[in-house]
């Protein structure tokens, strides 16, 4: 955390601007940079503010729709599944 010494220019009584130490700006400059650098943004995806269409996304991506659903099923056995139904019904209460 960097501490802070503002001093506060009013406008009408009210807080209108911060006036920061300089040596506080550099760091709080600083600052910013890193957590920016944090942030980079991959352009698959584009960022939550950019509010790409899903169209824009699958592009983006290179995917395309599913044709067939159960090729998102995957491998397995279907033993695997064997109970599912009625744990379910259980669960549900």
């Amino acid at each position: 955390m960097i501490p802070l010494h503002p001093q506060f220019l009013l406008k009408e009584g009210k807080p209108q601007f911060a006036i920061l130490p300089y040596e506080e700006y550099l760091q709080l400059a600083e600052a910013l940079a890193r957590a920016a650098e944090n942030m980079r943004v991959d352009p698959r995806f584009g960022g939550f503010w950019d509010n790409l269409p899903a169209e824009e996304l699958a592009r983006r991506q290179g995917v395309q729709p599913v044709a067939d659903a159960a090729a998102l099923y995957g491998g397995g056995d279907p033993a695997d599944w064997e109970g599912f139904d009625e744990a379910l019904e259980e669960w549900r209460g």
